[in-house]
Order: structure tokens, then C-alpha cells, then sequence
């Protein structure tokens, strides 16, 4: 969704993407990208573009002008399973995609390049770096990494979480990466200075009595949004370590929490609920809900 609420896209399994336009909260649906043979598991915006990425059950990864509705490229052969994240750099050029084959693949728009797979299982979620120079990956091997852009390596690996890593998010000052986990708990990582070596994570739990599914951070840092299995959301105050706010209202998984790029309104999705909108300072909830069921990804952009 678009920082002033009017735009947003939703996955369905109906093998099709949805694009809405959120006026005052109104449910207009304006379009639907066809094309994928299977169900569509992640996609995001390209900001400053008429782009959207999309990944599926397919195998495919395929680009859309979201205006036109056209499907502009297809990549069919990145693999041999089905792909379970897609995410792009800010500009479209590249993007990273994972999936059930676990293999982690790092894509030029034009050319290809592929990352050789450092994971021992299925990796669950891939995304780059503020910086565009480094990729964070989770994997049901319980780990999550950081892998080096320019050399292929991996430099960094989180362990210590005893079930599947579902999801991360990293900082944009890179200086700390939280990991959500299906173990019920949620760590925050110090990689800047290496701490997390000697002293672990900081550790988030007993708010969640489910597996935790997803994860983001604020922009400033100081917040951090989780949603869980349990079907809630729960706001943490990463100065003081504790929750700030628990949201209830889903009545089936989490899969996706997003905050606005002002911080005020929180996005999530669940299994059988299409969108849900709350403040998330003034703890005052603003909440739609739609009859479309299994949406997996949902993201606010910048417009």
C-alpha cells in the first residue's frame, strides 16, 4: 500500500494478483494480473515504476506492468519447485528468489546470476539489505544468513532458534536484524558490532502462544511489528525490550505485517482475511475485511 492508503496489492490462490484502490478504505479492486499456472506467493512493488514481481507455485518469477495489466517478462527456469519468495531491488535491475528446491538465486533482469545454496533446508524468506549489497535469507535449518553480493559468501549465520525461521527483517542502519521464529520467539540480532557471537540475541517472548510467521521493522528502528499462528500482532519497544501493543482480529494465521512509511498504520494479511488497517500509535483500530481467502504477502510503497 501507498504511504497516503490508496494503493495495495493481495495474492490469492486463484492464481491471480489483485490490485486496489483503498479510497477512504473502500474496496475497489482496479486490477487482476493473470498468468500464473499455480498459486502466487509473494510480490512487490518496484517504487518509481509500474512494475510488480510476483512468485508462484509455478516455478515462475514474472515482472507486470501494473497499469496495463500485461505480463512484461517471465523467468520459467530459476526452479524446480515452487518458488516461495520473490524480492527485487529498489530500481527492478535484480532480484532474488527461493524456493522448496533450496536454492537461493540472484537475478539480473537481463542476464542471471545465481547464488550456489548455503542452506541445509528449504529457505522460507530472502530479501536484500538496505544497502543492496548483502542478502538475508531464514530456512527451516533453524539458521538465518548473510550472504556477500560481491564475493558469494556467506558472512554471517544466525543460530540459536530451535524451530523453522520463518521471516527477517534487517534495520536501515543494518545494525540489527530480527528473526521470527516457529520455536514462539523472536531475536534481535546485533550484527554490526559482532555482540551476537559472544552474547546471542535479544530474545522476545511470551506475547505469542503460536509460531511467529513475520516480522519488519519500524523505519526508525525503535519498533519492531510481529504476527503470529495465533492469529495476532504484536507491536515490541526494542528500547525497553517489552511489548507495546497487542492487536487482535484475524481469525486464522498471520502471514504478513507491514508498517507505512510513517509509521502510523500497520498492514496485515491473513489465511482467510484480505486486509486489516490499524493505527498503530494512537492504539485506535481502523480494520477492513474482505471475503477472498489465502493471501500470503502484503507491502506498503512509497508514491
Amino acid at each position: 500500500m501507498s504511504v497516503n492508503n490508496k494503493l495495495q496489492v493481495n495474492l490469492e490462490e486463484n492464481l491471480a494478483l489483485e490490485k486496489w484502490d483503498n479510497n477512504d478504505l473502500a474496496k475497489v479492486r482496479i486490477r487482476l494480473l493473470r498468468g500464473h499456472l499455480d498459486s502466487v506467493n509473494s510480490c512487490q512493488f518496484v517504487e518509481d515504476a509500474d512494475i510488480v514481481f510476483s512468485a508462484s507455485s509455478d516455478c515462475s518469477v514474472k515482472l507486470w506492468n501494473f497499469r496495463t495489466g500485461e505480463s512484461i517478462k517471465s523467468f520459467n527456469e530459476l526452479h524446480n519447485n515452487t518458488i516461495t519468495q520473490a524480492h527485487c531491488k529498489p530500481d527492478g535491475s535484480r532480484f532474488l528468489s527461493c524456493g522448496l528446491d533450496k536454492k537461493l538465486k540472484y537475478v539480473d533482469v537481463e542476464t542471471g546470476k545465481c547464488i550456489v545454496n548455503y542452506h541445509k533446508s528449504m529457505i522460507t524468506s530472502v530479501k536484500f539489505s538496505p544497502s543492496d549489497d548483502k542478502v538475508i535469507t531464514t530456512s527451516r535449518d533453524y539458521t538465518a544468513k548473510f550472504f556477500d553480493l560481491v564475493t558469494s559468501t556467506n558472512t554471517i549465520s544466525l543460530e540459536g532458534h530451535i524451530n523453522v525461521v520463518a521471516d527477517c527483517d534487517i534495520t536501515n542502519d543494518e545494525r540489527n536484524c530480527a528473526t521470527a521464529s516457529w520455536d514462539k520467539t523472536i531475536g534481535v540480532w546485533d550484527v554490526s558490532t559482532g555482540m551476537y557471537r559472544s552474547k546471542g540475541p535479544t530474545v522476545l517472548k511470551g506475547s505469542h502462544d503460536g509460531s511467529v510467521s513475520c516480522c519488519q521493522f519500524s523505519n526508525d528502528g525503535l519498533l519492531l511489528v510481529t504476527g503470529s499462528y495465533d492469529n495476532s500482532i504484536v507491536v515490541w519497544d526494542l528500547v525497553n525490550n517489552t511489548q507495546k501493543l497487542k492487536l487482535q482480529g484475524h481469525t486464522d494465521w498471520i502471514n504478513a505485517v507491514n508498517f507505512s512509511q510513517d509509521q502510523k498504520w500497520l498492514l496485515s494479511c491473513s489465511k482467510v482475511i484480505v486486509k486489516h488497517f490499524h493505527r498503530s500509535r494512537s492504539c485506535n483500530k481502523t480494520c477492513m475485511d474482505s471475503q477472498y481467502t489465502y493471501k500470503w504477502s502484503v507491502h506498503y510503497i512509497a508514491t
